[in-house]
């Protein structure tokens, strides 16, 4: 388990100060949350075997299937 803290900002310039939990296990698996210092967690991502599942709790959209960077920076905006 690691915890980064970031600083989140959007195009109009306004910045978010967050923490980021990753947990890992292997072979694959990785779990990670962008906790908001207010308001709990806003994005979650699952991934492992193939497959992922990305949430933005506040936009209430969510995305379930293959894994891959293509399928996170469709929801997130985060390259990886």
């Amino acid at each position: 388990m690691a915890t980064y803290r970031l600083v989140l900002e959007d195009e109009r310039g306004a910045t978010r100060h967050v923490r980021l939990l990753v947990w890992v296990a292997r072979p694959d698996r990785l779990h990670a949350e962008i906790v908001l210092p207010v308001g709990g967690v806003r994005y979650t991502l699952d991934a492992g075997g193939g497959r992922a599942c990305v949430v933005d709790a506040e936009e209430r959209d969510a995305y379930a299937g293959e894994d891959g960077a293509v399928a996170v920076e469709a929801l997130t905006g985060v390259s990886v």
